[in-house]
């Protein structure tokens, strides 16, 4: 497990205190501060390595407090996540929604989107309270899904990029100089070709893939007209 503030260190360095190559791209090191979606890195034995501020926010503690924690706890011992740690694993992706109990005793439902393996022994969880995500969010989404990959286009990348930095519909909007209506349409399209359900699921697909605009991540980025 990373000590205190060595996974920052790793991302620079390339490689861990084992010798294995750390795999994180650009995007994700620069997206994980950043954002206002609560993100945290968790180990093969589900001890937490990393969490954002907004995942420290959400847990109302610290990051060593997160850091000194793992997976079970947040279940807060109502739930044996042992089989959906498993199904996890062998699945490389899960998602759905999860009580979390935090530190000081309070609960919250989120909705979760992790993926395995971003880097060798490291997973992605992102989290999302239930209380925030808008109707389309809740939304499921019909027909049939063929399992090709099809590559967002340039404006859907954009609106990801945003989804995943933390901004609402509306923001995106008057941030694009374009109508909400068009941001979810941009969203759904995005959802459909990254096959996921969830705004939470559909961030953590995106950022394996490799669909979020670094360049906007790190404030090199420009508006563009609608598309």
């Amino acid at each position: 497990m990373a000590e205190n503030g060595q996974f920052h260190r790793l991302w620079e360095t390339g490689s861990d205190e084992r010798g294995g190559e750390i795999a994180l791209d650009q995007f994700l090191e620069s997206l994980f501060d950043r954002t206002a979606t609560p993100m945290l890195l968790v180990d093969d034995d589900r001890r937490y390595i990393e969490a954002n501020p907004a995942a420290c926010r959400l847990l109302h503690c610290e990051r060593d407090q997160v850091l000194a924690m793992r997976i079970d706890d947040l279940a807060g011992g109502a739930e044996d996540v042992t089989p959906l740690w498993r199904a996890f694993v062998e699945d490389g992706t899960q998602s759905g929604r999860f009580e979390i109990q935090r530190p000081d005793g309070s609960r919250v439902e989120v909705s979760y989107s992790a993926t395995a393996r971003i880097s060798p022994g490291v997973h992605l969880s992102v989290l999302l309270p239930i209380a925030d995500e808008d109707e389309l969010d809740r939304d499921r989404e019909r027909g049939d899904r063929n399992g090709t990959q099809t590559r967002l286009t340039a404006r859907e990348r954009e609106v990801m990029t945003l989804l995943a930095l933390g901004r609402t519909t509306h923001e995106i909007a008057e941030q694009l100089v374009i109508s909400r209506e068009t941001v979810r349409n941009h969203t759904r399209n995005a959802r459909e070709k990254l096959q996921t359900r969830t705004r939470a699921q559909a961030i953590a697909v995106a950022l394996a893939r490799g669909e979020i605009d670094v360049s906007r991540v790190d404030g090199r980025g420009d508006g563009g007209r609608d598309g």
